[in-house]
């Protein structure tokens, strides 16, 4: 499912100085533990069903039980096809295409794919980021649909950036990669795959036109295309308006959305993440907020000068065929899920991959 978090506020307190707070240093053994007992609590959770049931019981109560029927009826006949898809090779290109996946998501993140590489029409090379959950036969999957494409496992990519951090001292990026999975989107991209400049995609996107905009200058090999992203229905920052300015020395960019985007590889300063990083806003109880990853990102796209993607790169559209649509996120909770999975999978399959 696409399930967004519950509604989540940034705090009114003020800025807190750089003179480092010891619940910022590396994941302790309180955290090791914590994250052990929590691990636990899920695993017998998912045991006894207890998770998934309340939150059936929470989407069908959101939907009502003909739209979620409708939902779980199209999910089962029409996600699992893209197996059967055309391979698109995804070896090698003019920019690396990353996603960051798990197990549950893994179909969905294959469709987004394919409907990126069918589109866009240029050679690329697919790195996925495994957050630690794909299996065996997840990843021949993978090889099946994206021949070539690369899948850097949880282990390789830990001790790859985890070495990295340990010797140029970041540990609140330590800690904050180690306890909020989203955070790889953020920290792994320099450490794999071979262009200067790279595009992001989430799992729940679909692609239903080229996306030029997104292309633009790509096929020239250029070093230092501009940063583009796409944009949200409001700002979901984790940090005061006034706390961003007192950071950033100006406003921040508005209605960040890290759907699809579009930087260079080494685009992000470590070192400048790690100072913003002191910020107690990222750090709710002492664990990481929601949107953490989020906030950083649009904070550093703010300092690169990032500018939006035009309209044509939407919220979960309705209109799927308004001529202009070039992608959809489908991002947000069970409604939006619902218009993934009966409306726009539906379109994306007998329209957009008629051998699927």
């Amino acid at each position: 499912m696409i399930v967004g978090p519950e509604t989540v506020t940034a705090s009114s307190t003020r800025l807190v100085r750089a003179n480092a707070s010891p619940q910022l240093a590396a994941p302790t053994e309180a955290d090791r533990g914590t994250m052990a007992v929590s691990a636990f609590i899920q695993r017998a959770g998912r045991a006894l069903g207890l998770g998934r049931a309340l939150l059936r019981m929470r989407q069908v109560k959101l939907l009502g039980v003909h739209r979620y029927t409708e939902l779980l009826i199209a999910r089962s006949r029409i996600l699992p096809r893209i197996r059967e898809a055309r391979p698109i090779a995804a070896d090698a290109g003019v920019v690396d295409v990353h996603m960051l996946l798990n197990h549950e998501r893994l179909l969905e993140g294959l469709w987004a794919y394919h409907s990126f590489l069918r589109h866009a029409d240029i050679p690329a090379a697919a790195i996925i980021h495994d957050d630690g959950s794909l299996t065996a036969g997840d990843i021949e999957d993978i090889q099946r649909v994206l021949p070539g494409a690369r899948v850097v496992t949880r282990a390789e990519s830990d001790a790859v950036v985890g070495s990295y951090f340990a010797q140029h001292g970041l540990a609140r990026c330590a800690r904050l990669r180690a306890l909020l999975p989203f955070s790889l989107k953020l920290f792994d991209l320099r450490f794999f795959g071979r262009n200067s400049n790279v595009i992001l995609l989430d799992s729940d996107v679909l692609f239903f036109a080229k996306p030029s905009a997104l292309l633009d200058g790509l096929a020239t090999e250029a070093k230092d295309v501009p940063p583009l992203y796409s944009l949200d229905i409001t700002d979901n920052y984790c940090l005061p308006v006034g706390d961003l300015e007192a950071l950033l020395g100006g406003a921040c960019i508005p209605r960040f959305n890290p759907g699809v985007m579009r930087v260079a590889k080494t685009s992000v300063d470590l070192e400048r993440v790690e100072r913003h990083l002191d910020h107690h806003d990222f750090w709710p109880n002492g664990r990481p907020n929601y949107y953490a990853e989020l906030s950083l990102w649009a904070m550093e796209l703010t300092i690169l000068g990032a500018r939006p993607l035009p309209s044509g790169y939407d919220i979960a559209p309705g209109n799927l065929g308004d001529p202009s649509l070039v992608a959809g996120h489908y991002c947000g909770g069970i409604r939006n899920s619902h218009l993934y999975y009966t409306r726009a999978l539906p379109y994306a399959n007998g329209g957009l991959f008629p051998d699927v």
